[in-house]
């Protein structure tokens, strides 16, 4: 249902022993809710900040166990990294993923099909912050991706691998924006239950969730 002013708030490649507390008092400053792409190698280094996820109520999706690209990867290194992944997210305190996004961005059918077999539901985005971040900073940043948001985007953005500090100030700012316009900031994993129309790659791959590609 688009009319619901509902937008989804992601990052992705935590969690960072640096940057991924400062993300989530950012968060719980705008009282909103993200998904966090975690990669297990990363969970598994990091549970209490896991925890803390968990605890303030955020999303677990599973980002691999590193950060390949897995669409070079052969089918069992492929296997290794998206259940390999999922098995560190679970030891490191989080429920089992049902959301995976490859790293990249990159993907295909034997990637889709790899995340189905272990029960995810495979996610993009269409408003990313890295690239306004690095050519305008972050106010122009939150300005240009609050004038193109639309009900049911997913934005996607890094708790410390790429800008954090100006990542920081760009989802303040972003995050004031869109509570302004009335917008309410919700997990993926929620905002897909609502939208039929979102930028995620489920039915080419047969995955359990009835939404366009």
């Amino acid at each position: 249902n688009t009319e619901r002013r509902r937008v989804a708030l992601s990052f992705d490649d935590g969690p960072d022993p640096r940057w991924t507390p400062r993300v989530l008092r950012v968060l719980a400053a705008h009282r909103a809710r993200a998904t966090f792409f975690l990669t297990g190698a990363r969970a598994i280094a990091n549970p209490a900040i896991v925890r803390a996820q968990i605890a303030q109520r955020h999303e677990i999706g599973n980002h691999g166990y590193t950060h390949p690209n897995m669409r070079r990867l052969s089918p069992d290194g492929l296997r290794r990294q998206v259940e390999g992944g999922a098995t560190a997210i679970v030891r490191s305190g989080a429920p089992q993923p049902r959301l995976f996004r490859a790293p990249y961005g990159s993907f295909n059918e034997q990637v889709g099909a790899a995340a189905a077999r272990s029960g995810a539901v495979m996610v993009n985005w269409d408003r990313p912050l890295d690239p306004l971040i690095r050519e305008h900073g972050p106010g122009r940043a939150a300005h240009i991706a609050m004038r193109h948001m639309t009900p049911g985007s997913i934005v996607l953005a890094h708790d410390g691998t790429l800008h954090p500090r100006q990542t920081l100030r760009t989802v303040a700012r972003l995050l004031r924006g869109l509570h302004r316009r009335g917008y309410e900031v919700v997990p993926v994993g929620e905002l897909l239950g609502l939208n039929q129309h979102l930028p995620v790659f489920a039915r080419d791959f047969g995955l359990p969730l009835n939404v366009g590609a």
